[in-house]
């Protein structure tokens, strides 16, 4: 039984291809294909990633059963069409395809279907939760509106606090110096040149949170206060979620809380006794989880289940766990 796992990014594609029957799991990466950042290449992409995937894994496109893709924005019915040409021209069936969100994917990775609320915080955030049937999501809004509790958050606010230090009606802070160093500018005068005239203004802004992490790190106040108001904002949504999914499960629900996304496995170490504390001051007591595995098993957990085959779900799982395939 060959089944496909893929989890689609803006910057990154994992593809993973297991045989339950022999116990062989192997992970192929790739450029990102999120159809939203690479429009009308998201094809050939998946194509060419899917059929290196299964050539590595010395299986046949004719020997696939499944194929789970978790991505963003898959609400809309053209992008699941980008999807399934890309599957097609790769050999495989589209018929096999689910498509789902990648936040539900990333929920299946943490809990598989036992109540429970993951918050991703990479370069956005969102936070989804699920519990007897009934599905609860916060934030996600997108960085125009929202993305509070993400690397964007974090940069986008040292980079304001950077620039009110210069005009003069904000706390003196190194972040000044370190964006004029990230932007590889002279002066703050040519801030909005270079991060309005990006092709991706917002991975250009999210790539500032690292120095803002390091800053405080260092002992700058200000930056400290950016990461304060970044644990906050992303235990208060996480909160929110909580509290409707109780009320869904009921009082007393044994209800899971993991936290994954690239920004987060960076502040980790430096924030998460924060964030547990927070958490407690605003929910009461609460199951962390400490480990989900591989989003890109995650989407073919999701696919299994979709199916009505629950059991290989588990399976997955398992193996996934078993060979280090963790988030």
């Amino acid at each position: 039984m060959v089944f496909v796992g893929i989890d689609v990014g803006g910057t990154k594609t994992r593809i993973l291809v297991i045989d339950l029957g022999s116990g062989l799991a192997t992970v192929t990466e790739g450029e990102g294909a999120n159809p939203a950042v690479v429009g009308e290449s998201c094809p050939s992409i998946i194509s060419r990633l899917l059929s290196r995937a299964l050539r590595e894994a010395g299986a046949s496109p004719s020997d696939v059963e499944i194929v789970g893709i978790g991505s963003a924005g898959v609400g809309k019915g053209y992008w699941r069409e980008l999807f399934e040409k890309g599957v097609a021209e790769a050999g495989v069936d589209p018929r096999k395809m689910e498509l789902f969100e990648d936040f539900r994917t990333a929920y299946t990775s943490c809990f598989l279907s036992r109540p429970g609320i993951v918050a991703i915080s990479g370069t956005g955030s969102s936070i989804y939760g699920e519990c007897r049937g009934t599905e609860v999501r916060v934030g996600g809004w997108g960085h125009l509106l929202d993305d509070e509790g993400s690397a964007y958050q974090v940069g986008r606010d040292g980079m304001a606090a950077a620039l009110r230090y210069y005009d003069g009606r904000g706390r003196q802070t190194a972040l000044l110096d370190e964006m004029l160093r990230y932007l590889d500018i002279d002066s703050p005068e040519l801030v909005v040149p270079r991060v309005y005239g990006s092709p991706n203004p917002k991975k250009v802004v999210a790539g500032f949170a690292p120095r803002v992490v390091a800053a405080a790190e260092r002992g700058d106040s200000v930056a400290s206060a950016v990461l304060e108001k970044y644990v906050d904002e992303l235990a208060r949504a996480i909160a929110a979620a909580y509290t409707r999914l109780r009320e869904a499960c009921g009082e007393g629900s044994d209800i899971g809380i993991s936290i994954v996304g690239g920004f987060w496995r960076f502040v980790e170490r430096l924030l998460r006794s924060e964030i547990s504390r927070r958490l407690l001051e605003l929910v009461g007591s609460v199951d962390i989880v400490e480990r989900c595995v591989d989003p890109a098993c995650g989407a073919l957990m999701r696919a299994l289940i979709a199916r009505g085959r629950g059991s290989d779900a588990s399976r997955v799982r398992e193996l996934c766990t078993e060979k280090g395939l963790l988030w």
